[in-house]
């Protein structure tokens, strides 16, 4: 197997985890919504016209993330009070 995969220019681990039929883990962005993006970012502005791009940014993405079905807590930032 070596001296096929040397010729193929590939890897070998590549090619065991084809034979096995395992496949990783999908890689990459979440799927684009049906509706237009503008439309949602015009609603999240209308109804929170404080907000920034930032905050519209964290929200788009937590509604898109519920629709997949992903459940992911934001990063929190540990200070030196927070620790006592």
């Amino acid at each position: 197997m070596s001296a096929v995969c040397a010729t193929l220019e590939v890897a070998r681990s590549n090619i065991a985890e084809q034979v096995a039929g395992r496949r990783s883990k999908r890689r990459g962005r979440l799927p684009q919504p049906d509706e237009d993006p503008v439309t949602a970012i015009n609603a999240i502005i209308g109804s929170l016209p404080t907000h920034g791009c930032g905050r519209v940014h964290a929200l788009l993405t937590s509604q898109a993330q519920e629709q997949v079905g992903l459940h992911c807590t934001p990063y929190q930032r540990c200070g030196l009070a927070q620790l006592k």
